[in-house]
């Protein structure tokens, strides 16, 4: 809908690290203009936000990522519809086809968009699907998942997912098949995920890293021999002319300087570390993990390791923190280049303790290794005294309080911290009433006890009133204040003050009493003839009085010049 902000996912990959450029519509886009904010999270995912869109044409927005052995691209079409204007429900994840065998865990993800917001309901055979035991149900925004525990026979069959809105219903359906464990046997060459000394076992791989969410199969992959992973020449027999060789093959090979590189760094290890499609081999660390125990905020950290077999395409590497999945993103950067695994903290903090694991899994098997980080974090408290030199009354007072403490622990006197007993709250100093002048100052007083400590609220006349310039809310730790620094006639009423915890409430209740200013505005403004105002006039006619005396007297003065002036007529 137009205005409303719009996120579009995405997860990069490749080494080294691609860069990344958006265009909009074909033209190069500056991801933090006024519109437009590239932004990662800690778990590896980048956004791209669009704020406030605009009704219009499809927008078409493009982004590459690339580095210098190639460049892969993704565009995606935007359309705007006016505001409050119902869009029917689609699903941008859809269910696909699964197999498992009996007694394994699954799990069936959906997202569905649309305005307004769809429902989304699950079904089995076209039944509804309750969350039970064996079935769980956990929603995240618009996606939705369905998770199946420890897979019977019966769970085999059509599941389906329905989102509907007052817009429309979209469906999504798949079909899961569960193998018996007995005949799983028969099913290798169908199942290659799973190899022949993992059948009987079927060990529990650990948890799902944070970019499987973000990531779905439409459809079973096209199948990639190990071998053509790499572009690499075979090691035990090397053409004449490899560039030659590998064009008339029609394969891309790495520059020089990089081949050279890759061969000598192969070079390092004897063949039977290397990996090979004709002898499985399980994972194995040949050099574990050491523990950082003395390390400082701010310190550079780095988990280095070595994992065997070398090139083994199918190897997977995930880390853990406390037995937990670990989320990184630009501080915390894993790496995994042949048989180099580190994980490095550009910056450590004190949160960064911990034990850290690192879990090599293949169809063949697993490895683990661990290590353990401490970091001290820095002092934010100052206990150095500050005072002069030579001063030393602080520490022989911290002397004396050391031995009353330990005189106090060897005859059994520690002082036990009782926990206060839940109370509902009460006020112990209740409101009081005040009378003041408009314009002065008023100030209400209240003391409340009870556990949970009580919220306070404020009203005056039933309108919940807030800190600010008008009315000031303080609480100094024992009492609470309700200050009005100048008064106004609309003050004047009820003050209510409301004490809340989770064990109930208390309230209590003053009058603020104004004492009102007289109005002169009316009497000082000069009101038309003839209205009766209640309003004593003299004043006004006392004005008008002397202003005809004033006139008469200055008429007077010129009769008496005239008769005063000598006659200047000739006889």
């Amino acid at each position: 809908p137009e205005g409303q902000l719009v996120r579009l996912d995405y997860i990069p990959a490749g080494r080294p690290e691609p860069s990344l450029t958006w265009f909009r519509n074909g033209l190069p886009l500056q991801p933090n203009d006024a519109d437009h904010h590239d932004v990662v999270n800690e778990g590896g995912v980048h956004s791209l936000l669009v704020h406030n869109p605009k009704l219009g044409p499809t927008v078409e927005y493009t982004c590459v990522a690339k580095n210098k052995y190639g460049e892969a691209p993704f565009t995606v079409h935007l359309s705007v519809v006016p505001r409050n204007a119902n869009i029917a429900p689609y699903f941008i994840e859809q269910l696909y086809n699964i197999v498992i065998i009996e007694g394994q865990d699954a799990q069936l993800d959906a997202s569905a968009e649309g305005f307004p917001e769809p429902k989304v309901a699950w079904e089995k055979e076209g039944k509804p699907l309750t969350p039970n035991k064996e079935y769980k149900v956990e929603f995240e925004g618009a996606k939705t998942t369905l998770y199946i525990r420890n897979a019977k026979m019966i769970d085999a069959g059509w599941y389906q997912c329905t989102a509907t809105s007052p817009a429309g219903t979209a469906v999504t359906k798949c079909k899961v098949t569960v193998i018996p464990l007995s005949e799983a046997s028969q099913y290798a060459k169908e199942l290659p995920q799973f190899g022949p000394q993992t059948l009987s076992k079927l060990p529990t791989l650990p948890q799902e890293d944070i970019r499987s969410k973000y990531m779905t199969v439409p459809a079973k992959p096209a199948e990639i021999k190990p071998e053509e992973l790499y572009k690499l020449p075979k090691r035990p027999k090397k053409a004449d002319n490899p560039l030659e060789e590998a064009k008339r093959r029609g394969v891309k090979v790495l520059p020089d300087e990089v081949l050279n590189t890759l061969q000598k760094s192969l070079e390092e290890y004897p063949e039977e570390e290397m990996y090979s499609k004709d002898r499985p081999q399980p994972p194995k660390f040949k050099v574990h993990l050491k523990s950082h125990l003395n390390l400082n905020e701010d310190d550079v950290c780095i988990f280095e390791a070595k994992l065997i077999p070398v090139r083994d395409p199918m190897m997977r590497v995930q880390w853990f923190k406390n037995g937990k999945l670990l989320h990184h993103a630009s501080r915390i950067i894993p790496r995994y280049d042949f048989a180099d695994v580190s994980l490095e903290f550009l910056w450590t903090f004190a949160e960064d303790d911990g034990i850290y694991e690192c879990v090599a899994t293949n169809p063949y098997g697993e490895d683990r290794t661990r290590a353990e980080l401490k970091c001290r974090p820095k002092r934010s408290i100052i206990y150095n005294t500050q005072l002069p030199e030579g001063m030393e009354g602080v520490s022989k007072l911290q002397m004396l309080e050391d031995e009353m403490r330990y005189t106090a622990s060897m005859i059994g006197l520690e002082e036990k911290v009782q926990e206060k007993e839940p109370k509902a709250p009460e006020f112990i100093m209740p409101l009081e009433d005040i009378s003041v002048d408009e314009g002065d100052n008023a100030k209400f007083i209240a003391k409340v006890d009870g556990h949970p400590r009580p919220r306070l609220t404020w009203s005056i006349n039933g309108a919940d009133i807030a800190n600010g310039s008008r009315y000031r809310l303080v609480f100094d730790g024992l009492v609470h204040y309700l200050d009005i620094p100048k008064t106004r006639q609309y003050d004047a009423g009820i003050v209510r003050c409301i004490a809340k915890n989770s064990l109930g409430q208390s309230e209590s209740v003053a009058n603020l009493n104004l004492k009102f200013r007289q109005d002169y505005r009316s009497v000082l403004s000069k009101t038309p003839g003839g209205v009766d105002t209640g309003v004593d006039d003299s004043f006004d006619v006392d004005i008008e009085e002397r202003l005809r005396v004033r006139s008469q007297q200055r008429q007077e003065g010129l009769t008496d010049d005239r008769t005063r002036r000598p006659s200047t007529d000739k006889p």
